[in-house]
Parts: C-alpha cells; structure tokens; sequence
C-alpha cells in the first residue's frame, strides 16, 4: 500500500522537499546578510546581545553604559593592554581592562561625543599597530 502511494505521490514528495530546502537556503542566506560576515555577537553586562562589525568602529551609547574596556577589545579583536597604553600614553585617559567604559569615561571628564571619537581612534591605532 505505501509502495503505491508514494509511486503515485513521488512528484509531491520531491517538489515539497525542493521547496524546503530552498527556504533553508534563502534563510541562510539572509541571515548571513542581516548580521554581517565580520560581525561579532557580544552578551553585555546587562544581558543583551550587540553584534559588531570588525571592520568599522562605531561605539554607542550601549556600549558605553554596559561595555567594559577588555569587552571592547574582544569586540572589534585588538589587544587590551595595547588598547589601556594608547589610551594613557596619546590621550592621558587612565584604564583598567575590566572597567566601565562609562566609568572611564567620567573619571576622565569626557562628554559621551568626544569619548566616543577617543575611543574610536583608539581602537583604530591598536588595529593598525
């Protein structure tokens, strides 16, 4: 009997399994888009989830409040103790790895703007270093 039913039914059979893993496919496809072939994904401190292109350095506002300097490090693959040298030696900011980087921030008496750009160029020096 099922010998039968799936000589009868063979083209749907096919056809579904075609279809299917044309989806898993295209899914593939657009998922690799969406996130980035460089990307990194990173859990902050409070629990979310930050995907990172290692090609550009943008930092935002989320990174700042729940980031760490080694977390940030990891992010955009640079060396943190690299990273803590440029920081105090080409901008006199004082870091420790697993600080905050708001608290960083702060302490040195930076606006979230110029920080922000600091901490671009900074990473940027470390990549090409």
């Amino acid at each position: 009997m099922l010998k039968s039913a799936f000589k009868r039914e063979k083209a749907k059979v096919i056809g579904g399994l075609a279809v299917m893993t044309l989806v898993l496919i295209g899914g593939y496809f657009a998922f690799e888009k969406i996130t980035g072939k460089e990307g990194t994904i990173i859990k902050t401190t409070s629990g979310k989830y930050i995907t990172t292109d290692s090609t550009t350095i943008e930092i935002t506002g989320a990174m700042l409040k729940s980031f760490t300097l080694e977390q940030l490090a990891e992010a955009y693959n640079v060396d943190v103790q690299k990273l803590v040298e440029i920081l105090k030696t080409d901008y006199g900011i004082e870091a420790k790895p697993n600080e905050l980087l708001e608290t960083i921030e702060i302490n040195n008496g930076f606006n979230r703007r110029q920080f922000k750009e600091v901490l671009s160029e900074a990473v940027q020096k470390a990549k090409g270093d």
